[in-house]
């Protein structure tokens, strides 16, 4: 019934769309677990040292200059009483299956972009942009009482998935902005080429030799001009600062790889050590395979050494993996055959040519046992925390690659079971 009524508002309705943004996201979350680093400078760090990056800046950081990827004793320097600590990622993404719990209760086309931003089809769920307007202002206060009063966000809407992104990218935090007809070339005009979603310093330049000096200038030239001189992306940038629809909101899909990577705090050729953080990141790695129900016929992985360089070798398998153990024991041979002999910075790992679980080789006792032990581990380390059980092979390297977040990771979106139990969990 809700897909059928869907459609139906779908084709009889103009499109609307809405992009959220949360606002200084890490630092929002630490903030709101912890008052007493409200209203002060706050940087998330992926690490404390001197040399580590800061991830994350509080909106005050931003205000005395303290940007995300400023190294930490850069930081300092800065404004040496700023509040540093190191990220938890489970905390983030707590957070976020929450908040894209509320938006699912907007719309069913709801499109994880980030782990704090998402677009959101409002197409036949609100009649118009003042109606828009309001349920957007409802969506930040449905996420402040749920995710609480910390938990900003930046709220674009317009006719196009493009625009939408563009006016949350220039909103004030904690605020809602329509683009629409009337306005849009007031607001071009005011912005320069490179606060455009998509337009870097080197494209500025090739712009600003075809005579465009700003988005209002490049949305009123000639199309056919922009198709020959740079291709595609100028013609699509054109299209998207005239309304024009290039894509749509669509909910993801399965990856076609999963991998995980890790710069190496210690720069050593310590193979014990190597394979310890290589574990964890097949352990990561798997863990995202079983949760999506798929299974692997190739692993790579990739070394980096410290004074430049480095490989990376790959394998197809007979007979596809899922179990972290078989996983790392591919990427095992793969690279540590034998005993490195320049120092290693980097390591990474990737799972490809992945593809729904067959169930054709269950009938093997041998198999269907790994598959039931692989799923209990991942129930329980779940449900109670990571490494709350481990194979033996991993006794000792608990503080192995500590897990990080990156921006463009994503959850998956909650069923509407989960979330009435998230809903009923947090009203309770």
């Amino acid at each position: 019934m809700f897909c059928v009524l869907s459609l139906f508002k779908f084709f009889m309705s103009k499109p609307l769309m809405l992009h959220i943004d949360m606002n200084s996201y890490f630092a929002s979350v630490e903030q709101q677990a912890n008052p007493f680093l409200r209203n002060k400078p706050l940087g998330v760090c992926a690490y404390l040292s001197k040399n580590g990056c800061i991830i994350g800046s509080s909106i005050e950081a931003k205000d005395v200059g303290i940007k995300t990827g400023c190294r930490v004793a850069d930081a300092v320097k800065l404004y040496p009483a700023v509040n540093l600590i190191e990220n938890e990622p489970s905390k983030y993404r707590s957070t976020t299956t929450l908040i894209f719990s509320i938006l699912g209760q907007y719309t069913d086309q709801v499109e994880p972009y980030s782990i704090d931003e998402a677009f959101l089809d409002m197409t036949g769920w609100a009649n118009n942009f003042n109606q828009l307007e309001k349920q957007a202002a409802e969506i930040q206060n449905h996420i402040k009482d749920m995710a609480g009063e910390w938990m900003r966000s930046s709220i674009g809407i317009a006719s196009t998935r493009w625009l939408a992104k563009f006016a949350s990218d220039i909103a004030e935090p904690d605020s809602v902005l329509t683009i629409n007809e009337d306005n849009l070339e007031s607001i071009l005009k005011a912005r320069s080429l490179t606060d455009a979603w998509g337009i870097n310093y080197r494209m500025e330049r090739r712009y600003k030799a075809l005579g465009i000096h700003d988005l209002l200038d490049l949305k009123q030239a000639d199309p056919g001009k922009l198709l020959r001189a740079l291709g595609k992306p100028g013609y699509f940038m054109w299209a998207n600062l005239n309304g024009r629809t290039i894509d749509k909101v669509s909910k993801p899909k399965d990856p076609k790889t999963i991998g995980h990577s890790y710069c190496l705090p210690k720069k050593t050729t310590d193979l014990g050590y190597l394979k310890g953080v290589m574990y964890k990141l097949c352990e990561r790695a798997g863990r995202r395979l079983r949760d999506k129900n798929l299974e692997s016929a190739g692993v790579a992985g990739i070394v980096g050494f410290v004074d430049g360089g480095g490989y990376r070798k790959h394998v197809r398998l007979g007979e596809p993996i899922f179990d972290t153990l078989s996983i790392f024991e591919e990427v095992d041979k793969l690279l540590f055959s034998t005993q490195p002999n320049r120092k290693i910075r980097f390591l990474a790992m990737n799972l490809f040519s992945l593809r729904p679980v067959s169930g054709q080789m269950s009938w093997l006792d041998n198999c269907l046992q790994k598959r039931q032990l692989a799923k209990a581990l991942d129930v329980i380390n779940n449900k109670y925390g990571d490494h709350t059980i481990y194979p033996g092979q991993m006794f000792g390297m608990q503080g192995y690659a500590r897990d990080r977040v990156g921006y463009r990771k994503t959850v998956d979106l909650p069923d509407q079971e989960e979330i009435t139990t998230l809903v009923n969990e947090y009203l309770n």
